[in-house]
């Protein structure tokens, strides 16, 4: 990886490109959230910054996106996933991510202020191509990603980022999706019973008293 260059995370929002090796510190934003080296999260994070660029948005700021992800459960590319909220920063954290469990590594990205959305999923050629690499050989055998070889995957990743975008992904026309207009409450309660606090979606009523939702069951 020694060919990516330093670029500033912010830039990203100030650019469509899509070009990987002009991103390091992104991308090793990734392997430190991820916690190891591995080529699914730089697949998706190559993914959102392309659905980004089609759609013609830069990255949320703040609650603008949303991102439905068809990954899990328990398959081995959940990867992938982490690093399409690291590129749309559309995350789990900002209540922006439902999860299917389709047992696929696709994701539909929607602007949720046109509607406008895309769906990108994985060529069949080049999923079943890696699924026949060294490194995926290595973790049907047991090993964690850490375990293995790292030569294993950074050529993986090289790899990726030198391919042609439509080799790897296929991206489904911009349709318009309506999405429902969510209202964040900053109104909380404290529990009666375990004395914590409770925001008010999270607090039921019990015999007169707030309590959350464990409390109440």
């Amino acid at each position: 990886m020694e060919n990516i260059t330093l670029t500033a995370i912010e830039d990203i929002n100030l650019t469509f490109q899509t070009d990987l090796y002009k991103y390091n510190e992104i991308l090793n934003a990734g392997f430190i959230l991820h916690g190891h080296i591995c080529p699914a999260m730089p697949l998706g994070l190559r993914a959102a910054l392309e659905a980004l660029s089609r759609l013609g948005i830069p990255r949320a700021r703040n609650k603008e996106l949303h991102l439905i992800v068809e990954n899990g459960p328990a398959h081995a590319a959940l990867c992938f996933a982490e690093g399409v909220q690291l590129g749309t920063s559309a995350t789990f954290g900002k209540d922006m991510v439902t999860r299917t469990n389709e047992g696929k590594s696709a994701f539909t990205l929607i602007d949720k202020k046109t509607g406008r959305s895309i769906r990108v999923s994985m060529n069949y050629d080049f999923f079943d191509n890696t699924m026949k690499s060294e490194f995926v050989n290595k973790r049907r055998e047991g090993l964690e990603p850490h375990e293995i070889d790292q030569r294993l995957p950074k050529q993986m990743i090289q790899n990726m980022l030198d391919t042609p975008i439509d080799n790897l992904l296929k991206f489904d026309e911009i349709k318009i999706l309506d999405f429902p207009k969510i209202n964040y409450t900053f109104n909380y309660y404290q529990c009666t019973s375990c004395q914590e606090p409770v925001y008010e979606p999270g607090i039921r009523v019990l015999d007169g008293e707030y309590v959350c939702i464990n409390c109440s069951k």
